[in-house]
């Protein structure tokens, strides 16, 4: 619940809290048909990079996201895309951590 309010907060973006026990697949059509394509790359982008903050990205993980990309019309591509960038932004910030602490 936290991450996902100051996830909120960081983008703007009014806190909602679905009533009843909607499945995933439900809110995410909800989503899908509530926020334009930039958001949708946002959402994404910003829900891979939490999947990948511990530095696992597994099979359970790949599944959910790609169920995530499906629902909201975001191609595989797009997924890939950021998976990509995602990986090249940790590693300069490796870097950069190794620059500062040498």
């Amino acid at each position: 619940n936290a991450a996902i309010e100051a996830y909120c907060r960081e983008m703007d973006l009014k806190v909602h809290r679905p009533e009843g026990c909607e499945s995933f697949q439900d809110l995410v059509k909800e989503l899908s048909d509530s926020t334009a394509k930039e958001e949708k790359n946002i959402i994404v982008l910003e829900t891979l990079a939490l999947i990948k903050s511990d530095g696992v990205y597994d099979e359970k993980e790949k599944v959910f996201m790609k169920e995530l990309i499906d629902g909201l019309g975001v191609s595989n591509s797009k997924l890939i895309k950021f998976d990509e960038l995602l990986t090249k932004y940790l590693e300069i910030g490796k870097e950069m951590y190794s620059a500062i602490i040498e």
